[in-house]
């Protein structure tokens, strides 16, 4: 599903943060991640380039930029969030209502073992 509308997992996780939030910084994703605030600044670039977020300068802190979903963006989180939902239902993740902790925790496993599969296929 995400494939299908070509983003990364960590580019997921940027937009349903925000969409659930409604604004966030570059710093917020870094920490929350446990990531490399150089790669998620990519993600976030190309989310921006797509028109899916917009990045302005922080009124308070001139080093800092708020992320906001643009109508697009939203309009993706809206179709995507579902079947995110259903799919960790489906697993019994959550009893009840899904609560995005347990989808992050999903797919972070998921990035550890695609990554650590990535490596193990590199030749040497």
């Amino acid at each position: 599903m995400l494939a299908d509308d070509q983003l990364s997992v960590a580019q997921w996780l940027i937009v349903s943060d925000i969409a659930i939030n409604r604004k966030r910084t570059l710093t917020h994703f870094a920490r929350s991640l446990s990531r490399d605030p150089g790669s998620l600044s990519r993600a976030i670039y190309c989310l921006v380039e797509r028109g899916l977020l917009t990045s302005t300068r922080n009124e308070n802190d001139r080093r800092s930029t708020d992320l906001r979903l643009t109508a697009a963006g939203h309009a993706l989180y809206d179709r995507i969030r579902p079947c995110i939902s259903r799919l960790a239902s489906s697993r019994d993740l959550v009893p009840g209502t899904v609560h995005l902790d347990a989808i992050t925790a999903l797919m972070e496993t998921a990035l550890v073992e695609i990554a650590a599969k990535h490596t193990d296929e590199q030749p040497r």
